[in-house]
């Protein structure tokens, strides 16, 4: 059976740096779908420049965190602080769920606005996901996949890979032997010691080199990826009740939820850690996400700590090697509605 995937970058519209990452990651490289803000800063110079790239598949990155609603703040009281925003991050949402402090109402009304703003826009929807995965709460999840069953979206994420190789093999000797190739592919490498050298040479797309103070305050060191790594696998696996029951509403909605991978090694997806995926896909659709972008000095006012990473996954993604990857394994690239996406330069990989 062949083997499907759909690389999918989060957060488009976040930033412009982000967009210009995102569509470079497109029309260089092996990405092939995004999941676009409905009312981030820069949504509206990402619809207007996604109109150009029709082969670029496009879905709703829903928000209920970290940022500000599409309905004014007084028609959803629950879902923001005094200051009208949304709150910070996914912690005090779920837990303010789970103490009946969110109304649904409210969570329905404002993902629904979002999806009809984009619609609205012209944008043809390919799925649904959320910032931050806080979609995966089951009856926040039974919401979007009303949504999605309302607006004849054929796909919704379940944020939970069943199995991931942690760095592609062994974490802690991967880790060891690879700690450079976290950001190798421009020139912009982090040494076993974590010091970043001076970065004065442009990135794989002749685009912005980092500041050495940026990546030296990213102290990139194998203890430190082999940590989160350990961290994020634990969030991972504790999300699998919450999975289980979000497969079965997706399928009593007869959605589409792909095999998923990329939350084990968000801000730490090295070669090695995206061969083990690749070389572990299972037959069918399996989506692998990512966080492309460029780092600059509005992206590190959004808050996010995804700055550093973005860049070199840019890299990652509009490398060779990635490509050869693909080839050697046999791996189709499509988008979420299963349009193969046909990357002209692999031609040139053998």
């Amino acid at each position: 059976m062949v083997r499907r995937l759909v690389v999918n970058a989060d957060d488009l519209g976040l930033t412009v740096g982000v967009n210009d990452g995102i569509f470079d990651a497109h029309d260089h490289g092996i990405l092939t779908s995004a999941s676009l803000f409905a009312g981030a800063p820069a949504t509206s110079d990402a619809i207007r420049r996604a109109r150009g790239r029709p082969s670029l598949g496009v879905g709703v990155h829903l928000a209920l965190v970290d940022g500000t609603p599409t309905l004014p703040p007084r028609r959803v009281p629950t879902l923001v602080a005094d200051d009208g925003r949304f709150r910070r991050s996914w912690k005090p949402f779920i837990v303010a769920c789970l103490r009946g402090r969110v109304s649904l109402a409210e969570v329905e009304l404002e993902l629904t606005a979002q999806v009809d703003r984009l619609r609205s826009a012209g944008v043809r929807l390919t799925h649904l996901d959320a910032h931050k995965h806080v979609h995966a709460y089951p009856p926040v999840f039974a919401i979007v996949a009303r949504l999605a069953g309302r607006f004849g979206i054929p796909v919704v994420r379940v944020p939970y890979e069943r199995w991931s190789p942690i760095g592609g093999g062994s974490a802690r000797g991967t880790l060891a032997a690879r700690s450079e190739s976290l950001a190798a592919f421009d020139g912009r490498c982090i040494p076993a010691g974590g010091v970043a050298p001076p970065s004065n040479t442009p990135g794989i797309l002749g685009r912005r080199a980092l500041p050495a103070g940026r990546l030296a305050r990213l102290g990139a060191t194998p203890n430190f990826h082999h940590g989160l790594l350990r961290l994020q696998a634990l969030l991972n696996a504790a999300m699998r009740p919450w999975a289980r029951r979000d497969y079965r509403i997706a399928a009593s909605h007869d959605l589409r939820t792909p095999h998923f991978a990329g939350r084990i090694h968000t801000g730490i997806l090295s070669v090695d850690a995206l061969a083990g995926v690749v070389r572990a896909l299972q037959p069918g659709v399996t989506e692998l996400m990512v966080h492309p972008g460029y780092a600059d000095d509005e992206l590190e006012r959004t808050g996010t700590r995804l700055v550093e990473s973005r860049q070199q996954e840019l890299d990652l993604l509009c490398s060779l090697e990635a490509r050869a990857l693909l080839v050697g394994e046999r791996v189709d690239l499509v988008r979420h509605d299963l349009t193969h996406v046909i990357k002209r330069s692999f031609r040139h990989v053998s």
